[in-house]
């Protein structure tokens, strides 16, 4: 229930967590909420896990859980300020830090915090994938490679035509090295 003690529209997490993926456009919600977490594991948000997800949860506790006494937004607090002093150790190639740090900081955090337990819920990355590239945490130690400044300048031509004059030219049958590996003993081969 929120704190105005009206339900209705305007008051479900989930519904904003589906309007936001729908717009197309990262959004970030960190969620102080009893059973927060429900937000963070939608069904879209599964079947995405950090491919074409527009919204990203990091939820104070678990769909089954209490928040207590505001210590995540609490532990939010503190990782992102030591995040705006030291980047978190993200590489000084990377313009922004990587979701999946500052939801495990946060997490490690609260976790360190004494009181009852709360489970920090974030929205599924595939592990698989890298991190994408989000512009939620901008990494204060970047610097961006000056070569990839000056490429960026050059005027972008088409390939020479000496690069792609090869990939026309008729290509020949090959035969597989199998097929004369695997007949029978004295066979022919043709």
């Amino acid at each position: 229930m929120p704190s105005c003690s009206t339900i209705g529209l305007g008051t479900n997490v989930s519904e904003w967590v589906s309007t936001a993926q729908t717009m197309r456009y990262p959004t970030l919600f960190l969620l102080d909420l009893c059973r927060s977490g429900r937000s963070a594991r939608l069904p879209f948000l599964l079947q995405h896990a950090g491919r074409d997800t527009y919204a990203w949860v990091i939820a104070a506790a678990a769909s089954d859980e209490a928040a207590y006494d505001g210590r995540f937004s609490v532990a939010a607090a503190e990782v992102l300020d030591e995040l705006a002093r030291t980047g978190l150790g993200t590489s000084t190639t990377r313009p922004y830090v990587a979701f999946s740090v500052v939801a495990r900081r946060i997490r490690q955090r609260l976790e360190a915090m004494p009181g009852i337990p709360q489970t920090v819920v974030a929205t599924p990355l595939d592990q698989g994938l890298d991190d994408p590239l989000l512009p939620f945490f901008p990494n204060p130690n970047y610097r961006e490679d000056p070569c990839s400044r000056r490429r960026r300048a050059l005027p972008r031509r088409s390939a020479p035509s000496w690069t792609t004059s090869w990939t026309r030219a008729p290509r020949r049958r090959s035969t597989s090295w199998t097929a004369s590996a695997h007949t029978s003993p004295g066979a022919a081969r043709s």
